[in-house]
Formats: C-alpha cells, sequence, structure tokens
C-alpha cells in the first residue's frame, strides 16, 4: 500500500514538472517568435486609424488611397528608430487593409504612436491568450496532469499554424481566447450568462467573420432542447454587439472607414487567383469562383445543423449541461476553415479548441478507434513542415494534408456530437 502511495505522489510530481516544463518551453518559444516574426498584419490592424486621423484619406479600402498610404508611410517608418516598424514597412507597394472597421476602430481606440511598443504588447497579449484558453480547456474538460502537459506541447511546441500567427501577427492566437471565454460563459448558469455569451460571440464575429458559421450551430442547439429564453437572451446579446460594431466605426473612424466600402471593395483586394487558391476548393479542384465556395459553405453548414439537430437529446443532461453548445461552436469554427474561400496558414490556429473537446469526447467513448483519429487530425493540421520535407507537398504553409486534418476533425466531432443515447449512464472521467 505504501508503494502505491509513493508512486502516486512520483506521478503527480512528475506530472507537474512536465506541465511547468511545457509552459515554460512555449513561453521560450513566444519570446523568440516576438522578435523574429514579421507583423505584417499587426502593421495593417495599428496603421488604419493613424492615417486616417493624419488627414487625407477618402476609403482605406480604396485602391488610389491604400497606394499612397503605402508609400506615405513606408517614409514616414524610416524616419523613426523603431526597427519593428520599419521592417513592417519596408517593400509595400500598397497596403492590404483587410479587416473590418469594428477591428479597426477598436484596435485604434487602444494603440499608441509607439508601434514597436503597441506590437510587442500584442504579441504577448495574443501569446497568453492561447496559453490561458488551452489551460483553460484542459481544466474544464478534466484532463489529467499527464494528459494535459502531454496535449499542451503538442498545441505550441509542435503546432504550424500556432508558429504562422506569431510570424506573420495576426489574430488567431486572440480568437482562440475569444472563443474559450464564449466556452467559458456558456458554462455558467446564472441568467446573464446567454446575454454575456452572444455579445462575445458577436464580438468575435465583428472581429474577424470566420466565427459567423458558429451562430445557427447554437441556435439548432436551443431549438433541439426548447431552450428559447436562453436562445433568446443569446440572440439579444449577439444583436447588441451588433449594433456596436455597425456603429463604433463611424464615431472613431468617420466615413474613410466604413462598412460599405468594406463590403464594396474587399472582393478587389481577397477574391482574386492568389487567395482562393488557398482554400480547401482552390487547392482541390482550382476553384476561383466564390458564388462556388458560398453554395459550398451552406451545404456544409446545412447539413451539419441537420445531424447536430437530431444528434442533440431533447432535454440538457444534468452533467456538464453546455457540452453540447461547446461541440456546436467548435463545429462552427471547423466550418470555415473546411469550406472558407480564403484561409490562411495561420487560420488553422483557430482548431484547436476543437482539437481538445475531441480529444475529450473520444476518450469518454469506449471505441478504442477514436483516441487515435483525433490525434492523427492533429498531426495533419499542425505537422506541416514533416510533410513538407517527406516530400509529400510543395506548398509553403499548408495544403491538402492540412485540410485532410480539418475535415477528419469536422466528421470526428459530428459523430462525437451524438450522446451514448441507447443508456441513460453518466459520460466517463475526463482523461485519466
Amino acid at each position: 500500500m505504501q508503494l502505491t502511495k509513493t508512486s502516486r505522489r512520483l506521478s503527480v510530481a512528475l506530472a507537474r514538472v512536465t506541465l511547468l516544463g511545457a509552459l515554460l518551453a512555449y513561453s521560450a518559444y513566444g519570446y523568440t517568435a516576438w522578435g523574429s516574426q514579421n507583423p505584417f498584419d499587426f502593421y495593417h490592424y495599428w496603421l488604419v486609424g493613424k492615417a486616417i486621423d493624419a488627414g487625407g484619406v477618402t476609403n482605406i479600402y480604396g485602391k488610389e488611397d491604400r497606394v499612397r498610404l503605402a508609400k506615405v508611410w513606408h517614409e514616414r517608418a524610416q524616419a523613426t528608430d523603431m526597427a519593428l516598424f520599419k521592417k513592417a514597412a519596408q517593400g509595400r507597394s500598397q497596403l492590404e487593409p483587410t479587416g473590418t472597421p469594428f477591428l479597426y476602430a477598436a484596435f485604434h481606440l487602444v494603440t499608441t504612436d509607439n508601434y514597436d511598443g503597441n506590437c510587442t504588447v500584442f504579441m504577448v497579449v495574443s501569446h497568453f491568450a492561447y496559453l490561458l484558453a488551452l489551460v483553460f480547456l484542459l481544466w474544464r474538460l478534466g484532463f489529467s496532469f499527464n494528459v494535459a502537459a502531454m496535449a499542451f506541447v503538442l498545441l505550441t511546441q509542435l503546432f504550424w499554424p500556432l508558429k504562422m500567427d506569431g510570424h506573420y501577427g495576426n489574430l488567431g492566437r486572440l480568437q482562440v481566447g475569444g472563443i474559450a471565454l464564449l466556452l467559458a460563459l456558456l458554462t455558467l448558469r446564472h441568467r446573464w450568462a446567454p446575454l454575456m455569451a452572444g455579445v462575445a460571440c458577436g464580438v468575435l464575429v465583428l472581429i474577424k467573420p470566420t466565427s459567423v458559421q458558429v451562430l445557427p450551430l447554437l441556435v439548432v442547439v436551443w431549438l433541439a432542447r426548447g431552450e428559447r429564453t436562453r436562445l433568446r437572451d443569446f440572440v439579444l446579446g449577439a444583436a447588441s454587439a451588433g449594433a456596436l460594431g455597425l456603429a463604433l466605426p463611424s464615431f472613431v473612424l468617420g466615413p474613410a472607414c466604413s462598412w460599405t466600402a468594406w463590403r464594396t471593395d474587399l472582393p478587389a483586394m481577397l477574391f482574386n487567383d492568389y487567395y482562393l487558391t488557398g482554400g480547401f476548393l482552390g487547392k482541390l479542384i482550382g476553384l476561383k469562383a466564390i458564388a462556388g465556395y458560398t453554395v459550398f459553405q451552406v451545404l456544409v453548414v446545412a447539413g451539419l445543423a441537420a445531424t447536430l439537430f437530431r444528434a442533440t437529446p431533447r432535454k440538457a443532461p444534468s452533467e456538464q449541461p453546455w457540452l453540447q453548445e461547446w461541440v456546436a461552436i467548435n463545429l462552427g469554427i471547423l466550418a470555415y476553415l473546411a469550406t472558407g474561400p480564403i484561409v490562411h496558414s495561420h487560420y488553422f490556429v483557430i482548431a484547436a479548441p476543437a482539437l481538445v473537446l475531441a480529444l475529450s469526447l473520444a476518450h469518454r467513448r469506449d471505441d478504442a478507434v477514436f483516441t487515435p483519429v483525433v490525434l492523427t487530425a492533429l498531426l495533419l493540421c499542425g505537422a506541416h513542415p514533416i510533410f513538407k520535407t517527406l516530400g509529400l507537398t510543395w506548398d509553403a504553409n499548408h495544403s491538402l494534408w492540412t485540410f485532410a486534418g480539418v475535415w477528419l476533425l469536422l466528421v470526428l466531432l459530428t459523430v462525437l456530437a451524438a450522446p451514448a443515447r441507447a443508456t441513460e449512464e453518466p459520460a466517463s472521467p475526463a482523461p485519466a
């Protein structure tokens, strides 16, 4: 008996040391990334508001202003002693402000004229938003120290989309933090929780519309359960965020950064051969027609909605009643990655919560096949350099192998969305 207690203490100590080592390794990775990235995307987040404040901008999304501002701000950057600012402004014939007006208005409210300082803060906050999101998900789903440490290492040190998001200074890690916040709000049984979850979801969509497919799938879960109050409060919160998102850019940035201009001029920047060939259908069959992608998205989301409606029990279980809502959210995220017309390598970082959730759900099933399938999906999504080294792909940063991982995860999570309804036995404990 004494040996068992000693072994258990050693196991717990080893697990904690392993997890601490993973956290330190990730922090070291993040510190290296802050100094080595080319903050191409953050440059636009920071610059749009500053350029409009400087005057002379008619339409930040119009080509004339984009070409002129690239030259003007390159000259301004070279006249400063800010190394990151100089690096970000180099080699641009025109700006590519593809973000939403809400995104640029929000960044303008929280940034200063110190580009290098703002960029470093952005990278640090993004870094730890991702870290804390993983810690929350692993804790809330009940993973043991050992399994949590292994998953943490796989989704940090060996996850290529994370490196790409850090390299370009994009929003993916912040999105993962936002997804975790949304998931956390839905676990609360407080009467205001659905309303606040609606606000959080609305803000996520306004910042970057890659999460828009979450909305119909969440609605399907609540309709299946007849939870109309929860649905009403969520919709009210999302609508409130939408109203704020439509109004804020006008107050902060004025007519030079409007939703109308974004909707009108964005296709000229995005919907071209270079970008459209990065999506799944672009890599699979060379599709370059946005209408084809739209039809594909509608069909996939409709299929997921119908499947989710049938799989959702008509009464929320007493244990983890929020779990089906988590499934719906992550299916919506994966649906965009699998069907979206514009999918860059760093976009796949938002699949991390789905990978953690699928690993947890797979463990709850008696079938031993599910967990290896999740790990295979993780490898396909996150190990692009391995495939490139083996000569299995010539793509620079992501390929059909990456999309294969997303589709595998999407199908698996759809299968796992249906609880073991044949019996009323409670779910088995989370990974031990």
